[in-house]
């Protein structure tokens, strides 16, 4: 009987471990998705499909905006997307955008970034059009670390927590 108990308190106290780092985690670098599988080509070859990327919230007027590869790679929510939290997780639908800032201009008091993926020929906004570039309150922060190919398996156990998520909540 004891025994069935420690396996129980043993997974308990793994998962309650893990939130706690993953809560951790998020205060520390100051956004609600500190860590993220690429998944798509479109920053290639800086950064591969499948890789897993470090984000960091930082403030948009600290954000360089500029060709490749001297701009930083910022993670954003595109216009109208759906975002459901379960504990210290963030889904999002669709998934964050994760490209370069090229151009940027303040209009008002907000930054807009013009965006575009490195190995995409055109930009994801119009450049002549500057209220059509991603707004500050979408930028969920900059890419710090890029961790190559790790994010493979990461994907494939996220994907049926993803399905849950969307099915029954």
């Amino acid at each position: 009987m004891k025994e069935k108990y420690r396996g129980i308190i043993a997974i308990v106290a793994v998962l309650m471990i893990f939130l706690a780092v993953s809560a951790f985690i998020r205060v520390a670098l100051a956004t609600e998705i500190p860590i993220a599988a690429v998944s798509s080509g479109s920053m290639e070859p800086t950064i591969a499909k499948g890789s897993l990327i470090v984000v960091k919230g930082v403030s948009p007027e600290k954000i360089k905006a500029a060709p490749a590869p001297e701009g930083d790679i910022i993670v954003y929510l595109r216009a109208h997307t759906v975002k459901r939290e379960i504990l210290f997780f963030t889904f999002y639908n669709p998934e964050p955008v994760v490209h370069r800032a090229v151009k940027k201009v303040k209009i008002g008091d907000k930054w807009r970034f013009l965006t575009k993926g490195d190995a995409n020929l055109g930009y994801d906004q119009n450049p002549n059009n500057p209220k059509t570039w991603v707004p500050e309150d979408r930028v969920l922060g900059k890419v710090v670390l890029v961790i190559p190919m790790l994010a493979m398996g990461f994907s494939l156990l996220r994907l049926p927590l993803v399905w849950l998520c969307y099915r029954w909540l």
